[in-house]
């Protein structure tokens, strides 16, 4: 079988082996409808095509899909009588021809996420080359899945992707992903995850077990455990977790591998350190991720060579914002380290000389750093100790930066990749300014209220010529932190 996409959905029938199509009238059909065309159901793939293969898995109430000549028609399988490439299959509504001088593949839906697992390898690509993709629909799957069998390779990736309705390119809302129960033992390499949930609260088990395989990544999961357990153990190097959301646990990302990127991650409510960094590890980057309310470390590394940068260290009920015991020299810039029990930036030793700088300091309550921190590293000299709670509402997980708060244009780099210069906010957050154009050598006279100045509730309105285009300003309001 030689295919890009295949198909899980939890109505699909437990005996098919082959992926054949759902049972009776789901939800939301893998095909449907009729007459000719095979993609006239909106999903914009066929199910099946005539790559050679034999009839040995197809069942009765598969439905398959026949391309003819470039016709294509979809079917159901009516009656089987089995014989390799001889097996007689009736099918109804008929299809042009008949079946004799066909050979075709059954691919409709597995019914598990363990099947597809198992079964589908790197070699089930079409004739393109094209990676193979597992679409595991919106449900729940009330399974353990262990992906210790088969591996992708570097121009070969396995992708198993959740959705909701329709397959889509790019990213879908996210709103709702097919639900398993954990992710176990991932030994093997190469392989992407995508727009899942795992909920492994109440069964004592880790969310996620990255136990070995590398070049994997995790993007948009959404995944829970107990206190007792890690949401994420990632023994597994080269590694890319991105945009996921990692609730409850003992540890909310536990690192025991080299190279693991941890980018726009949202870690709450651990029961110990929000992300842990292993010792004897290497080179790892955690990059504009939220870690709020743990209650040890928000982000405590033993590791070598590490990138911490553009974070939020929010809240921690016992521990530092970031605490680092030994390990070789790391950069620390960009990081928001605001409201933690002990300090806001920790180490154990002297160690190592890392960098830090462009963070922002505030209400930690040991104070900002440390003595061994300022007695070992070095600071950049671009810190900024804040007089007031930068954030627009923290108690609600809200970790924009308020207007006037000091973290606004205070980071690194001084030069925007985009947008000319200006510094960039401390944190993952970043603000927005405007550009407004004005006739040349306009005067912007501001009022008390209405056009051209501030409204009771101390919003500013700009009105200019929509045609002006011959002079243009950048217009920069601040306001003293805390008012």
């Amino acid at each position: 079988m030689a295919y890009t996409d295949w198909y899980v959905t939890p109505e699909s029938d437990a005996s098919d082996t082959n992926g054949g199509g759902s049972e009776g009238a789901p939800e939301y059909t893998i095909a449907s409808g009729g007459g000719n065309g095979c993609d006239s159901d909106g999903l914009g793939t066929t199910l099946t095509d005539n790559s050679g293969s034999d009839w040995s898995g197809v069942e009765a109430d598969d439905t398959i899909c026949f391309d003819t000549a470039g016709v294509k028609e979809l079917t159901v399988v009516t009656a089987v009588a089995p014989g390799g490439d001889a097996t007689k299959v009736t099918v109804s509504p008929a299809v042009t021809g008949g079946l004799n001088d066909k050979t075709a593949n059954v691919n409709g839906a597995l019914e598990t996420v363990q099947r597809a697992a198992d079964a589908i390898t790197k070699d089930h690509q079409n004739t393109d080359g094209d990676p193979v993709c597992v679409n595991v629909q919106y449900g729940t799957y009330n399974e353990a899945v262990a992906f210790d069998t088969n591996s992708g390779t570097y121009s070969g990736m396995i992708t198993f992707r959740g959705y909701y309705n329709t397959i889509r390119d790019g990213c879908d809302s996210h709103t709702k992903r097919p639900t398993v129960g954990m992710f176990n033992n991932i030994t093997q390499d190469y392989i992407v995850w995508e727009d899942f949930e795992v909920d492994a609260t109440g069964g004592g088990v880790m969310a996620i077990w990255h136990n070995g395989g590398t070049q994997g990544q995790f993007r948009h999961i959404k995944a829970a455990a107990d206190a007792g357990q890690n949401v994420f153990y990632g023994d597994g190097g080269y590694t890319t977790l991105w945009r996921c959301e990692f609730t409850g646990g003992a540890v909310g990302i536990s690192v025991g591998a080299n190279r693991i990127s941890i980018h726009e991650c949202y870690v709450t409510g651990s029961a110990t350190y929000g992300i842990h960094l292993g010792s004897s590890t290497y080179y790892h980057e955690v990059v504009d991720c939220i870690i709020d309310s743990p209650t040890d470390d928000c982000i405590y590394t033993r590791a070598n060579y590490v990138t911490i940068s553009g974070n939020v260290c929010y809240g921690s009920a016992g521990g530092s914002g970031l605490r680092i015991n030994g390990g070789a020299p790391g950069f620390v810039l960009n990081n928001l380290l605001v409201g933690n029990n002990q300090y806001g930036l920790e180490s154990s030793s002297p160690g190592y000389p890392w960098l830090y700088d462009h963070n922002y300091f505030y209400g930690n309550s040991q104070g900002n750093l440390d003595a061994n921190v300022t007695a070992g590293n070095a600071d950049g000299g671009n810190n900024v100790v804040g007089t007031a709670d930068p954030f627009a509402d923290a108690a609600n997980h809200d970790f924009t930066l308020k207007p006037g708060s000091t973290a606004r244009r205070t980071g690194t780099p001084a030069a925007m990749p985009v947008g000319g210069t200006g510094y960039r906010d401390i944190g993952p957050l970043q603000s927005s300014y405007s550009r407004v154009s004005l006739p040349a050598g306009a005067v912007l006279a501001l009022g008390t209220t209405g056009a051209n100045g501030w409204d009771v509730d101390g919003v500013l309105t700009i009105e200019a010529d929509a045609g002006s285009d011959d002079g243009e300003f950048e217009l920069f309001l601040a306001a003293e932190e805390g008012s």
